[in-house]
């Protein structure tokens, strides 16, 4: 992009190359993921999932727009067609009224021991997004649908994780319908790829295999833009491959 101006060199007293990389947090997670091929698809995995593939040219039809997929500029001219859904909002939002008696490996645990438990939930309904008491709303959509109420923490934890996992496994065929691709495989960046038990039911859900990493997705995305600028890797494609694999 180039250099300081002026005024901010006489300000901080040195000049340097300004690098853009994927500006928006998405872009440069996506830019870390280590795809396998074309037809692979990312779950940027967070407070949020944002989920899609990656893309030449955007996808402006009026099917895609209706199921809530969106076109954001990603790095190397590619599109980033994507939904934004439901991610570990939820979750953080029991651990916080559990009074965080509980670390987010011990929540996936007690979720494994209750993984019978049958109760699920739309996750991107609008009584998710900002309720006085997550658990409550839980409760009283289950209620409300004539399914088990979880009362213990591992049940109300695996109601989350399989309600996401059939979430993303929805987005994925609405994906596949859209593009007209055949997905071969989900990447998993961020810091949700780190629970094992939710890759482990997406992968179920899904009947497609799940590869997790790099944690740091957005960091790892917006270094890689850098050192790709510096010559560091001949393209995108190499730095993806060193990502492959490195232990990111």
């Amino acid at each position: 992009m180039g250099g300081f101006t002026k005024e901010i060199q006489e300000q901080i007293g040195f000049n340097t190359i300004v690098m853009q990389v994927g500006s928006h947090d998405t872009a440069s997670a996506v830019a870390s993921v280590p795809f396998r091929d074309e037809n692979a698809v990312y779950i940027s995995s967070g407070t949020w999932s944002l989920l899609g593939i990656e893309l030449d040219q955007p996808n402006t039809d009026l099917e895609a727009r209706n199921a809530g997929f969106s076109n954001e500029g990603g790095c190397n001219g590619k599109i980033t067609f994507l939904k934004n859904i439901m991610g570990l909002w939820m979750i953080q939002s029991v651990r916080k009224e559990l009074n965080d008696a509980y670390s987010y490996p011990q929540l996936a645990e007690l979720a494994q021991t209750s993984r019978t438990f049958p109760s699920r939930v739309h996750v991107n309904d609008h009584s998710f997004l900002a309720p006085k008491s997550m658990i409550a709303a839980i409760r009283n959509y289950c209620e409300k649908t004539s399914q088990p109420i979880p009362k213990a923490p591992g049940e109300l934890a695996m109601v989350i994780f399989g309600s996401l996992a059939d979430s993303y496994a929805q987005s994925i065929r609405q994906l596949e319908s859209l593009t007209g691709k055949i997905c071969t495989g989900i990447h998993i960046v961020g810091g949700g790829c780190n629970n094992r038990f939710l890759n482990q039911l997406t992968e179920k859900a899904t009947g497609l295999p799940v590869y997790a990493g790099p944690s740091e997705g957005t960091a790892v995305g917006n270094l890689i833009v850098q050192m790709l600028e510096n010559k560091a890797f001949s393209s995108l494609t190499h730095a993806r491959q060193v990502i492959a694999r490195s232990d990111l």
